[in-house]
């Protein structure tokens, strides 16, 4: 499947279609700034075979239905207020605006943005879209599907697994081994632990590849309700790495004192 892209004339930087917040996606600024000062009228993207046409639709939808609620009501003596700023502190306003027979377009926008607001504004099915999401580089909860920040949105704060923040684990050096060996002579060991401190800072494993987010509500669900972090389900099961992490730290000759 391919979407195409119209730019704005003389504005590289700008996407015609700017209403809609899919093209505020790093992914898609990263393909405009690519094409430098030699923009073509149009860019033609070609989407992963794993990207149906349905779960791209959804996804479409839900952001441009996450991101209107900065959109200005566009109608009444409050025309020049966002949707959201008019449901949060105009409540009497929203409940006004239902009961009318007949609304106006404007109007029926606005009732369908807090009808989409009121039930959590979260897609209908977040493991469908997270893989898209993740494709176009926006933040979304793996649990509940909510956004991250993007262009045209309140920012919500998400958290990967705690230990993608770990440091490497090093399988090498065995620090207590260059120490016995060279321990009696201090130039030996010196080199030994320059050498070792090399392979150090280019070999080992990284504890946690996951690359899921979670948003504060679902980590307090799952996670320590007191400082809001969490594991994800492969590093739960994993016992031995904070085994390993430990000994490492303990015997690493950085905390030595010469």
């Amino acid at each position: 499947m391919i979407i195409k892209f119209d730019f704005s004339r003389g504005e590289p930087s700008m996407l015609r279609d700017e209403l809609h917040p899919i093209s505020k996606s790093p992914l898609i600024k990263d393909l405009v700034e690519c094409h430098g000062t030699e923009v073509p009228s149009s860019v033609n993207l070609q989407l992963p075979d794993f990207i149906e046409r349905s779960s791209m639709i959804e996804f479409c939808n839900f952001l441009k239905n996450a991101a209107a609620g900065d959109s200005k009501l566009g109608f009444g003596k409050n025309s020049h207020l966002s949707y959201r700023f008019v449901y949060i502190n105009m409540r009497d306003y929203w409940e006004w605006a239902k009961t009318r027979p007949d609304p106006s377009y404007p109007m029926r926008k606005f009732l369908d943005w807090v009808e989409f607001y009121r039930v959590g504004s979260k897609p209908k099915s977040p493991e469908t879209i997270l893989p898209i999401a993740k494709y176009f580089q926006i933040d979304m909860c793996a649990r509940c599907g909510i956004l991250g920040s993007l262009d045209g949105l309140a920012a919500t704060e998400l958290q990967p697994c705690i230990r993608t923040k770990w440091p490497k684990i090093p399988v090498v050096p065995d620090w207590e081994a260059v120490k016995n060996n060279s321990k009696d002579d201090d130039v030996a060991w010196r080199e030994a632990v320059e050498k070792a401190d090399m392979v150090r800072k280019v070999s080992g494993k990284v504890v946690c590849c996951n690359d899921d987010v979670l948003c504060m509500d679902c980590i307090i669900k799952e996670g320590c309700r007191a400082c809001k972090k969490y594991e994800c389900e492969d590093c739960k099961a994993d016992t031995e790495s904070p085994k390993h992490f430990e000994e490492w730290h303990a015997n690493d000759p950085d905390v030595y004192e010469d």
